[in-house]
């Protein structure tokens, strides 16, 4: 039977003892997403927030834990880390290590972007929310399970740094490693937020983005309104008839019917 008491108390020591310790220290490393830092390879930044990570998942000694460092030619890293299941069932935990930048001067006095400042119950410092703690969070999570003696499905992380940039480099990893991830009968990411934090929320949908470059293009050059008025269609109308076909532009319906699944 599970004692919840006791596993409260023990997630309690290990937050205060392992893993503040850890993220304090991922705090201090500026890792700028690449849309941020053209020269992210040189600086290091982003593997560097891979190895402490490594270094801290090493130390709880989990069973049957494999972590392995992807890197393809020119794209920022990811980590993949599996850990056997004890019963049935595959999840996979989504999370990223890259920050967006900050401006010192905006934040309130004592506390720094680079530095982690402890204000109980809180601890300050830029990424810890976004999204460095996704990790530490899950692993504890399998490593509280193995401490109690209870089974847990086999789980995988999928680890990125490329998150505030759109996740560009993602869609590479994801073919090229596609093995790797398993067929997962659940997918958590921990990479939301909550209207409070008394309790603990759940998301179960998001709301995408698409980007793209809409060109209308009528003329091969300036013409004045008083000569060609009439006689060559004003490039917004056509603009206008054509996102017509995506959006209702009276109720902003979307109007393709493949991006109204149910979830």
């Amino acid at each position: 039977m599970l004692d919840y008491e006791a596993l409260h108390s023990w997630a309690d020591r290990h937050w205060e003892s392992s893993i503040i310790p850890s993220l304090s220290e991922f705090i201090s490393i500026e890792a700028l997403s690449p849309s941020f830092e053209p020269e992210w390879q040189q600086k290091g930044e982003l593997q560097a927030t891979i190895d402490l990570f490594c270094k801290w998942v090493e130390k709880q000694n989990l069973d049957g834990c494999s972590m392995t460092t992807m890197t393809l030619e020119g794209r920022t890293p990811i980590l993949i880390i599996n850990i056997e299941g004890t019963a049935p069932g595959e999840i996979l935990f989504y999370s990223h290590l890259d920050k967006q930048p900050s401006k010192p001067e905006l934040w309130s006095e004592g506390l720094s972007p680079l530095k982690a400042v402890r204000i109980d119950p809180w601890l300050f410092g830029r990424g810890s929310v976004d999204d460095g703690y996704g990790g530490y969070l899950c692993i504890s999570a399998i490593k509280a399970l193995q401490e109690h003696d209870l089974q847990h499905p086999s789980a995988t992380f999928l680890i990125e740094t490329c998150e505030e940039s759109g996740s560009y480099d993602l869609p590479a990893y994801l073919d090229a490693y596609a093995e790797h991830l398993g067929n997962p009968d659940l997918v958590v990411v921990m990479d939301s937020g909550g209207p409070d934090y008394d309790r603990i929320w759940t998301t179960d949908a998001l709301r995408g983005l698409i980007h793209g470059t809409l060109s209308v293009r009528v003329s091969h050059e300036g013409v004045h309104s008083g000569m060609a008025g009439g006689a060559i269609p004003s490039s917004f109308r056509i603009a206008r008839i054509l996102l017509d076909r995506i959006e209702d532009s009276k109720t902003g319906r979307i109007l393709i019917p493949s991006l109204h699944t149910d979830i």
